[in-house]
């Protein structure tokens, strides 16, 4: 009787044993629901997050601090990261700190850029590319039926008062230029507005091989209108 009442009790601890397993492996394998993002529009802007901080300070300068799906919008420039912080007195000072799987798309100057990492200065017109260890930063321009590639391990571009150029990169390069596609086009423009370079295109940035060995430091400084010309170009 006792041996009967006890083979009974181990059946049925058996069977809520492997009740609560399923129970757990079905809450294991059900995935967290996407958190809300947020949408608030400021001073000619759209920002975008799953957290957004926006606050004025005494000075009147205005910090932005967007969290989770970040996305901001200025004018036609779109910029994405998981966290984007963000300063400003004037908009056209705007300056951006970009962590996290960075997308910046700038339809005026046809370009597109994708980094681990970025620093963005609209005003000194100014854009800080840095890539991860499995994947370098990225800087792509569209010109015409030419689209121009070049990775790096970081990357950064400047644009002078002489309208000239500069770009500069650390660590080995690979420049490759491909026909674009209509995959690659940008969105119809409805009105000139903020960008990093003029709103008049320029050629692409062509450069001979010879300048992109992998050393420390790689830098060019060319006039807009001037550089030499290859059908393929590569480290």
């Amino acid at each position: 009787m006792c041996n009967n009442v006890f083979s009974a009790c181990l059946s049925m601890l058996f069977l809520l044993l492997l009740t609560l397993s399923g129970r757990a492996e079905d809450s294991s394998t059900k995935s967290d629901p996407p958190h809300e993002v947020h949408t608030l529009q400021i001073q000619g802007m759209e920002l975008r997050g799953e957290e957004i901080d926006y606050k004025i300070q005494q000075d009147g300068r205005h910090q932005i601090s967007l969290r989770g799906q970040a996305e901001m919008r200025i004018g036609v420039l779109a910029v994405e990261a998981d966290f984007i912080q963000a300063g400003y007195t004037s908009t056209k000072d705007l300056v951006l700190d970009l962590k996290g799987q960075v997308s910046i798309v700038s339809p005026l100057s046809q370009l597109r850029a994708r980094s681990a990492e970025a620093m963005f200065d609209l005003g000194a017109k100014s854009l800080s590319l840095k890539g991860s260890e499995k994947e370098p930063a990225q800087l792509t321009r569209y010109i015409s039926s030419k689209v121009t590639q070049l990775d790096a391990p970081e990357i950064q571009i400047k644009l002078s008062q002489t309208d000239a150029m500069l770009i500069k990169s650390q660590g080995p390069v690979e420049i490759s230029e491909r026909k674009r596609t209509p995959a690659d086009d940008f969105p119809v423009l409805q009105a000139v507005s903020h960008d990093l370079l003029p709103s008049t295109p320029f050629p692409s940035l062509e450069l001979p091989a010879a300048q992109f060995t992998p050393v420390r430091s790689n830098s060019l400084t060319a006039p807009i209108q001037e550089y030499p010309r290859n059908n393929q170009l590569k480290n």
